[in-house]
C-alpha cells in the first residue's frame, strides 16, 4: 500500500497507510473507488499484498486523472498519510522554511536566500541576513 503515484500534472504523491486495515476503506472512498472495498481480490491485507501489482495499476490509473492540488485537497483531513515529492519550484513557497526563517529576504525582498546556520553571541539576526547577502554578492 506504500507507493508513489504520478498525478495528471506530472507531480508525484506518496501514499503510506500506517494502519492499512482501518485506512483501506477511507482511501478507496477518497479516490472514488468504493467498489474496491467489496472486491474479493482486495478483501484482506494479505489479499491486497498478494495482488499488489494489480492494485498499483488501478491506483496509477486513478491518480493520473487529477492534478496534485486536487488530490491534496481530497486526501487532506481523511486520516490518511500521504506526502508530495517536492521539486525545486516548491522551495520559495515552503511555508515552514519561511516561518522558521531558514529562507530570508535577499536583495530588497525581491528573492530569498538561505539564512546563516551560524550565530555569533552578541550579533543580531539581521547581521546573519546581511552576511548571507554579502556572501551571495561575492
Amino acid at each position: 500500500m506504500t507507493n508513489h503515484y504520478q498525478c495528471r500534472d506530472g507531480r508525484w504523491i506518496i501514499i503510506s497507510l500506517l494502519n492499512e486495515d482501518k485506512q483501506w476503506p477511507a482511501l478507496a472512498k477518497c479516490i472514488g473507488r468504493d467498489d474496491l472495498i467489496a472486491d474479493a481480490r482486495f478483501a484482506t491485507r494479505k489479499d491486497r499484498h498478494a495482488r499488489s501489482v494489480e492494485l498499483i495499476k488501478i491506483f496509477d490509473e486513478v491518480f493520473a486523472t487529477r492534478d496534485l492540488a486536487e488530490w491534496r485537497k481530497i486526501l487532506d483531513g481523511n486520516g490518511l498519510v500521504f506526502g508530495v515529492v517536492g521539486i525545486l519550484d516548491d522551495i520559495p513557497h515552503d511555508k515552514q522554511m519561511i516561518e522558521n526563517e531558514v529562507l530570508v529576504p535577499f536583495e530588497n525582498d525581491t528573492m530569498l536566500t538561505i539564512s546563516s546556520p551560524i550565530w555569533v553571541d552578541g550579533s543580531n539576526e539581521g547581521d546573519a541576513a546581511q552576511a548571507a547577502r554579502h556572501r551571495r554578492a561575492l
